[in-house]
C-alpha cells in the first residue's frame, strides 16, 4: 500500500514471493528519485490493508495530514481489526481506534464532499470463518478522524464485497464495484452499490 503527498510515496509492508510478511515501511521520494527507511509498525498489519492519506484540505483535528492504516493480514494469517496513524512529519506511528469487525482486502474511502465530507467510509472486505476460508463481508463502517472514533453502520450494502473498489462521486455518494461475493467467487457482481 502506497501513499502520497508533495512527491513522497510510503510503501507499508506487503509479501515477498517467500510469502513472508515485510516488516520494515519505505519512504521513496520523486525528487531525489531514492528510497530511504520508515519506521516499522509495532504491530504488522502485513498485507491487504488499507491505507488513505488524510488530506488536511479536507480533514481537520489530530488526524489531519496523517496516513490511516486499517486492518490487513498478519503473518500468522489473522485478519486484524487494528489501525495505525502514520505522521509523515515525525516519521512515526500511533495506535488508532479498532476497526468493529477484523478485516483485509477492504476499501477505505476519504469523503471529500458532501455530509460526511472529512469522514472515512470502511466497506466490506474479507475475514476468516471458522474453517479458515475466506469469506466477503457485507458491513460498512466509518471513522471520524476529528474524533479518532470508529462507528459500526452494520451489513447495509446489498452484497458481500471484498477486493472490490470504491470511489467518490461528485454528487458525494460512494461507488461500490466489482470484488468477489460471500463464496469468493469473483463472476458473482454485474452491478454496483452507490
Amino acid at each position: 500500500t502506497g501513499y502520497a503527498s508533495s512527491g513522497t510515496v510510503i510503501l507499508f509492508g506487503g509479501v515477498p514471493n517467500t510469502r513472508d510478511i515485510i516488516a520494515n515501511d519505505d519512504i521513496f521520494s520523486s525528487t531525489g528519485l531514492s528510497f530511504s527507511a520508515a519506521p516499522a509498525m509495532n504491530d504488522s498489519h502485513g498485507f491487504e490493508h488499507e491505507a488513505p492519506y488524510l488530506d488536511p484540505a479536507v480533514v481537520s483535528g489530530g488526524a489531519s495530514g496523517k496516513v490511516f492504516v486499517s486492518g490487513g493480514q498478519d503473518d500468522e494469517d489473522f485478519i486484524l481489526n487494528t489501525t495505525k496513524l502514520y505522521n509523515p512529519g515525525s516519521n512515526s506511528f500511533t495506535t488508532g481506534a479498532s476497526l468493529n469487525t477484523p478485516r483485509a482486502d477492504h476499501t477505505v474511502t476519504l469523503f471529500t464532499t458532501g455530509a460526511l465530507k472529512s469522514d472515512v467510509l470502511i466497506v466490506g472486505g474479507l475475514q476468516l470463518d471458522e474453517f479458515g476460508d475466506r469469506i466477503a463481508l457485507d458491513d460498512v463502517e466509518l471513522y471520524d478522524p476529528a474524533i479518532g472514533s470508529i462507528s459500526e453502520l452494520g451489513a447495509i450494502m446489498q452484497d458481500a464485497r471484498g477486493q472490490q473498489t470504491a470511489t467518490q462521486r461528485n454528487d458525494g455518494r460512494i461507488l461500490v464495484t466489482g470484488g468477489y461475493d460471500e463464496t469468493f467467487d469473483a463472476n458473482g457482481f454485474n452491478e454496483a452499490t452507490a
